[in-house]
């Protein structure tokens, strides 16, 4: 599977927090280290994303064995997947046809967090927003 890691993420592991979409907005945060949650990242995707997943079950341990056999994605953990057509016809099926994977213009992005696994296909690429506040996210 031929990825491009994202390297607004690299060499940290993320603690997830929440996922939410504020009408067409798809929202994804997380604490920067686990014991300072007031230090945060969020990945937006502006223009509603025509599917997102989050999961924590056995069977993504395939997917990040797939992307961690090039040795040199093993320091990243934010990715763009570039084989589309592979993981689009997952997605038509996934999808009862309604996904197309023959359209150009959406990306796959893929984000390893501590305990969790989010898949985004989007047609924009997301806006990272690194913060800090005093609000503990509980």
């Amino acid at each position: 599977m031929e990825v491009k890691p994202i390297a607004q993420a690299q060499q940290r592991l993320f603690d997830f927090y929440r996922l939410f979409m504020d009408h067409y907005t798809l929202q994804i945060e997380a604490s920067i280290w686990k014991d300072e949650p007031e230090n945060r990242l969020s990945i937006i995707f502006p223009d509603g994303p025509p599917h997102y997943q989050i999961a924590r079950e056995s069977w993504k341990d395939r997917l990040i064995h797939e992307i961690r056999k090039n040795k040199a994605n093993n320091s990243y953990f934010f990715f763009e997947i570039l084989s589309k057509k592979e993981y689009g016809k997952y997605m038509e099926e996934e999808s009862c046809g309604t996904f197309d994977p023959e359209r150009d213009e959406y990306h796959i992005y893929v984000f390893f967090f501590e305990d969790d696994v989010i898949e985004v296909i989007s047609y924009d690429e997301p806006i990272f927003v690194y913060s800090h506040t005093y609000e503990r996210l509980e």
